[in-house]
């Protein structure tokens, strides 16, 4: 049975054949409709053909791989797609893991352990994930520029959950980030945080090769490190303490308390540290520590001389005595010592004294004055027995390198108070003619160093630019170049190992004449 469409069609044909028989307008209207209908549907038949073939070339072409993690494992699955949807995919999976990381209660639960070496961990880790993040936006939209960002971003992500108290918060994607400036300066703070606290946990180990004062200094650098970042975090989202941060600020007052190290500046949060000095300060921290590094090489290289000594010295009580090649080699092995600044009082030369005898050795190869007199017995004291006598202190390479250029000449100094202590380790050290430390009044006039830069003894110009202030620093300067005088800057205070950096750093080529 006909359905009403048909019914309809069927009126439509029964009414356009009366009217075209009637009329030849209506034929050619009737016409004109007609070959319209069928182009319009040859029309959409086309457009038709070629949407599925496109939908057909894109399934085909638009495929490629995602790394997905699934159960803690990485996994390569190919997904149909464009390479931004791809690569989206993997963007929401990094910001699914950073979100698990959630940040932590700033305030320190009260028995908590202040734990240096992951200070550092943490912090350069941190340090790394703001630069990261620098690189992440810049690549944004570049398929092929993020993927082995997002990698990265996912490593440090597993890295940061392996530690404890360790979040990542430039990673967090529900807040906006600093620009990308201020997070250079942040990951500097924090690079600053991370090398000094590693400096610190050097400073305060049994058998620190770090003297008092260079303690004190490395001191002084955690605080401005940790006090710089405290300031520099008030540009981001957080509204918390940095778990670092407050962890160094929380050991400092500890370990001050117990040593009575006086830190001068930066641990109230009434004088902020500048942010922008942390490269800079990063600088001052890293040359303390060489400093350090060198000494301890330095220690290293003694103790296997003095071992050599030892062997080589195993015939001197033997029946036919040293032989001319034990001795030889005794001899270049003390020679190496004085270069590395051993002085005769070490005590670790005790022990050979009594073994290896000068008069001992042949005539073909005698004994050096450097070991006649690292050798020689010690006098007997007269008067009834004292404290034991302090040992002689046993400078680097360096210290005696700017031995030779400041001996027999005047040093000055300027900046902060009068530590006669501090004068007596520099005439040891430098050997001068003397040593005027003169002290300024905070906003007072600088004329007072003007005479003493001026004499003609005087050398070279110490200015501890941290204790001095700017505007003395420059009066310093402007009176040392009137004069024709060497200045130094020193940084990071006055230890003679520092003082010899600076001055072989700055000063060498003017003090040498070349």
């Amino acid at each position: 049975m006909p359905d009403e469409s048909d019914k309809l069609a069927d009126a439509i044909r029964s009414l356009l054949r009366e009217q075209m028989a009637r009329s030849d307008s209506a034929r050619s209207v009737a016409t004109e409709l007609a070959r319209f209908v069928l182009a319009e549907a040859e029309r959409i038949e086309r457009e038709k053909i070629r949407a599925e073939r496109a939908a057909a070339e894109k399934a085909r072409v638009e495929k490629g791989v995602v790394t997905l993690a699934v159960g803690g494992q990485k996994v390569a699955v190919e997904v149909a797609g464009t390479a931004t949807e791809r690569a989206q995919v993997e963007r929401a999976q990094v910001e699914r893991a950073a979100e698990q990381v959630e940040p932590k209660p700033a305030r320190p639960e009260p028995a908590r352990t202040l734990d240096l070496k992951l200070i550092g961990i943490r912090a350069s880790l941190k340090a790394a994930s703001c630069r990261l993040y620098i690189e992440r936006r810049d690549a944004e939209g570049d398929p092929e520029r993020e993927k082995p960002i997002l990698e990265r971003m996912n490593e440090m992500i597993a890295e940061a959950k392996a530690l404890p108290e360790c979040f990542l918060w430039a990673f967090w994607p529900r807040e906006v980030q600093p620009s990308d400036d201020r997070l250079r300066v942040i990951a500097d703070c924090y690079d600053a945080l991370a090398e000094s606290a590693r400096l610190c946990g050097e400073a305060v180990a049994d058998g620190s090769v770090l003297e008092r004062s260079e303690l004190e200094t490395a001191f002084q650098m955690l605080a401005e490190a940790s006090s710089a970042l405290r300031v520099a975090l008030e540009w981001t989202w957080l509204r918390d303490a940095d778990r670092d941060q407050d962890d160094a600020h929380l050991w400092l007052r500890k370990e001050t308390q117990e040593r009575a190290v006086f830190v001068e500046r930066y641990m109230r949060l009434q004088e902020p540290a500048d942010p922008g000095r942390a490269a800079e300060l990063l600088d001052e921290v890293r040359t303390l520590a060489g400093l350090a590094e060198r000494r301890r090489a330095d220690q290293k290289q003694v103790d296997a001389l003095l071992n050599r000594v030892k062997y080589h010295a195993r015939e001197f009580g033997g029946e036919f005595g040293p032989s001319e090649h034990d001795c030889r080699r005794i001899n270049e092995a003390f020679g190496r010592l004085a270069e590395l600044g051993l002085r005769a009082g070490d005590p670790r030369l005790d022990s050979l004294r009594g073994v290896v005898t000068p008069g001992s050795f042949p005539g073909s190869e005698p004994a050096s004055e450097v070991v006649r007199r690292y050798l020689a017995p010690k006098k007997e004291a007269s008067a009834p027995a004292g404290p034991a006598p302090v040992a002689e202190r046993a400078w680097s390479r360096r210290v005696l390198e700017a031995r030779e250029l400041l001996r027999d000449g005047g040093i000055v100094i300027i900046g902060g108070e009068v530590r006669q202590d501090a004068i007596d380790r520099v005439r040891d050290a430098f050997e001068p003619s003397g040593v005027e430390w003169v002290s300024l009044t905070e906003h007072g006039t600088g004329e007072p160093m003007r005479a003493p830069i001026q004499r003609a003894d005087t050398r070279v110009v110490l200015v501890l630019i941290r204790l001095a202030g700017h505007l003395h620093a420059e009066e310093a300067r402007a009176y040392a170049r009137e004069a024709g005088k060497a200045c130094v800057l020193l940084p990071a205070g006055y230890n003679p190992e520092q003082i010899a950096e600076r001055v072989m750093e700055q000063a060498e080529r003017q003090l040498s004449g070349v």
